[in-house]
């Protein structure tokens, strides 16, 4: 299929827009390009006879998926259902498109407007159909039309009639209501002078009267009202009263049949466990028979098995031969030869099966000794193996921390001008200190001096470097130092309390407790330093007042 403009020689009968389709015919299934059977397509709203040129559409239109909407809102709505999306037109003018991954596009379509019988083709209906049902339906509305207008007519003539006897009677209401009024007034005005005519007891009684005749009359009134209900209910009661009697024969015939039916319920009750005993009892004993036969089967199943294994060993030494001794020569045998197992049995203290069961045991034993050998010498390995890096690891630990003390010892003898060094022996478990002070480096040069010939203020002082340098190596957080500075002149304590003090600044979470009876004026205390000083003891009180007792 080839697309293109005129050719030259046509140029006079199209125009320069018209396309030209090459077509092969090809009778391709379109089917499975079509959205589901209930949505309109292009290609459902058109009737195209021919099925090529309904190919060449649907190849270059793509009708066969283009839907058909009433508006863009639907067209929308009803591609966002479809799977993978899809493109619509809507006879508002829009062209809708749903892409797969959730986008929506829309834009307004160039056509020039539908009118009259065109906006069918978005009906997806046959617009001869469709005449004749409006036409039917025309037809049946006049009917209906001439139907209710000649009742309303009717009607009409009725609500006129009636209207005129109502404003008739209203009209005779009235006058009854004024003749009635004004022969009240004159009843009221001859009541009135009937009244003064007649002397003063007169008037009372004739009140009295009246009121005992009104009163007459409202009980007769009310008399005859309950008296009409007592009818009412009497009436009301003999038909419930028939009910009643209804009912109460229909309880007893009903308790009559209950009782009845419960008698036959009861008995075929009874029936029925009887019935399910006697079937549970057969089929215990059936399952029981069934068993003794399933166990006698299998006996014999296993003896003919055995019998087979055995002609079948047998016959591999030698081919069946027929038995040519007697029962009797076979069940002497069969005797001596049980009698010389007994005498075995007898001289070895068991038997056979016996022996059989003890060599098996102590295989038992012996697999399971060899078992648990064998597990314990994969744990002994391991166990090894990790003491070994345990132990690895341990003298990392201890020469790194040696190491660590060896350098804190360093840094704290060098704030007073000293040099020295820790040596550890950790096969002999000995620690050695050697200290080279300022003036022996002066006098005997780079020899170290032997911590045994050093003054009491140096002792002192390399006694708290080294205590300093093993707190900082093994982490304590408590640190006691008690009389620290009882041989120690004013230089020595000033510079060992400054070097303690910035020590225990620079710890983190350790407390310093230090005891001395010195005087610390000499040495400055920060904030971070806190003193406790307890008071001088008295002195010159005498004797305790402890009295002398005697026995």
């Amino acid at each position: 299929m080839q697309n293109g403009t005129c050719p030259d020689h046509s140029m006079a009968f199209c125009s320069p827009q018209t396309l030209i389709v090459i077509y092969e015919k090809d009778l391709f299934d379109y089917r499975h390009g079509e959205p589901p059977e209930h949505l309109l397509t292009v290609l459902r709203a058109l009737d195209i006879a021919d099925p090529y040129v309904l190919r060449i559409l649907i190849n270059q239109a793509h009708i066969e998926t283009q839907i058909l909407a009433p508006t863009r809102r639907e067209a929308q709505v009803t591609l966002q259902g479809l799977r993978g999306g899809g493109s619509a037109w809507s006879l508002d003018r829009f062209s809708v498109r749903v892409f797969p991954e959730g986008g929506v596009a829309s834009s307004p379509l160039n056509l020039r407007p539908l009118g009259g019988a065109m906006n069918l083709l978005l009906t997806g209906r046959d617009s001869v159909s469709d005449i004749r049902h409006f036409t039917e339906m025309k037809a049946k509305c006049e009917a209906e039309w001439v139907v209710v207008n000649q009742r309303v007519n009717m009607m009409r003539a009725q609500y006129n009639e009636l209207r005129r006897n109502v404003d008739r009677l209203q009209q005779e209401e009235n006058q009854a209501q004024s003749a009635a009024r004004a022969a009240k007034g004159r009843l009221s005005n001859l009541q009135q002078e009937v009244n003064e005519d007649l002397p003063a007891n007169m008037q009372g009684l004739e009140a009295a009267k009246e009121e005992a005749e009104a009163e007459k009359e409202n009980l007769m009134a009310q008399f005859t009202d309950v008296r009409k209900q007592k009818n009412e209910v009497d009436e009301a009661q003999k038909n419930l009263m028939q009910e009643l009697k209804d009912v109460k024969a229909l309880l007893e015939a009903f308790e009559e049949q209950r009782t009845v039916l419960s008698d036959r319920a009861q008995n075929a009750g009874v029936d029925r466990l009887n019935a399910q005993n006697n079937k549970n009892h057969y089929e215990r004993k059936y399952a029981d028979e069934k068993k003794k036969v399933e166990a006698v089967e299998a006996a014999a199943k296993v003896l003919q098995e055995e019998f087979a294994n055995w002609t079948e060993k047998a016959a591999e030494y030698c081919e069946q031969v027929p038995n040519p001794r007697k029962p009797e020569e076979v069940k002497r045998h069969l005797d001596s030869v049980q009698k010389a197992l007994k005498e075995r049995e007898k001289r070895h203290g068991a038997s056979v099966e016996d022996m059989a069961k003890e060599v098996n045991k102590a295989k038992e034993q012996l697999d399971k000794a060899e078992k648990e050998l064998r597990q314990m010498s994969r744990l002994n390995k391991a166990l090894k193996s990790s003491l070994l890096v345990r132990l690895a690891r341990w003298q990392e630990f201890r020469r790194h921390i040696a190491l660590r003390c060896k350098h804190v010892f360093q840094t704290h003898l060098s704030q007073r001008g000293y040099y020295g060094k820790i040596l550890f022996n950790h096969t002999l478990s000995t620690l050695t200190l050697r200290v080279q002070t300022d003036d022996q480096l002066q006098t005997q040069g780079t020899k170290d001096k032997d911590p045994r010939s050093l003054s009491g203020g140096e002792k002192s002082f390399s006694t708290i470097c080294l205590l300093l340098s093993l707190w900082e190596s093994i982490g304590c957080p408590l640190r006691c130092l008690d009389e620290f500075d009882v041989f120690m002149d004013a230089v020595n304590r000033r510079i060992s309390m400054k070097m303690m003090i910035d020590t225990a600044n620079t710890s983190d979470r350790k407390q310093y407790i230090l005891i001395t009876p010195q005087d610390m004026t000499n040495v400055h205390l920060g904030p971070t330093v806190r003193v406790l000083r307890m008071s001088d003891p008295e002195r010159g009180n005498g004797m305790l007042p402890f009295a002398s007792t005697t026995a």
